[in-house]
């Protein structure tokens, strides 16, 4: 099987729409502070229905306001958490092709591939009375075939390595996304549950 390293998503981009996101908080609680001063104004110097139904709908808007000031740092903290995530998801990502190319498994891209099983046999043994010259050469085969042996070993043990860093980065990466989501759900039930009474 050869593993997938790619990651979607760009944590840098991510966190420069926090930042936008974060911006918003303070301008809205402005504007709801000046609501609730615009209606304890209207309260003190004007009466009537009229005035009633302004300070009400003033009341409302700068509530709305208040729980809209709210939201905006809660959803750019959830972006930040997310894009950290995706950061470390990401370095393990690398973190596992350092491994694959350290244990000499080929590597090309985000892909990295499994080792070929390993097929090659022992040479036979030798019989009988054999020249020295014959003896060294199996010899060295011996020696040729362990060192093969012990070099698919280690291919072996990092591919298995590698696949076990990128088990885990895939869980926090799921981990992420679900997180993510569920604070953008969380934001959404929260806006409609503001008074549409501005729109």
């Amino acid at each position: 099987m050869t593993l997938n390293t790619w990651v979607a998503g760009n944590p840098g981009t991510m966190r420069a729409y926090a930042q936008q996101v974060r911006a918003f908080g303070p301008a809205t609680e402005r504007v709801a502070t000046s609501q609730h001063q615009v209606r304890k104004s209207a309260e003190a110097e004007w009466e009537g229905r009229a005035s009633e139904a302004f300070q009400n709908w003033a009341s409302q808007q700068g509530r709305d306001g208040d729980a809209l000031a709210e939201l905006f740092p809660a959803l750019a903290q959830a972006v930040d958490v997310w894009a950290d995530q995706i950061d470390t998801v990401k370095a393990r990502m690398e973190q596992a092709k350092q491994v694959a190319r350290e244990g000499d498994l080929q590597v090309v891209g985000d892909a990295i591939f499994r080792p070929k099983p390993f097929t090659q046999g022992p040479p036979p043994p030798l019989q009988g009375n054999v020249p020295a010259a014959d003896a060294k050469a199996h010899s060295d085969a011996v020696a040729a075939f362990h060192a093969a042996q012990q070099a698919h070993a280690r291919q072996e043990k990092a591919y298995a390595e590698a696949q076990a860093t990128v088990t885990q980065a895939r869980e926090l990466e799921k981990t992420a996304h679900e997180q993510l989501i569920q604070a953008l759900n969380a934001n959404k039930a929260s806006l409609q549950g503001l008074s549409q009474s501005g729109a």
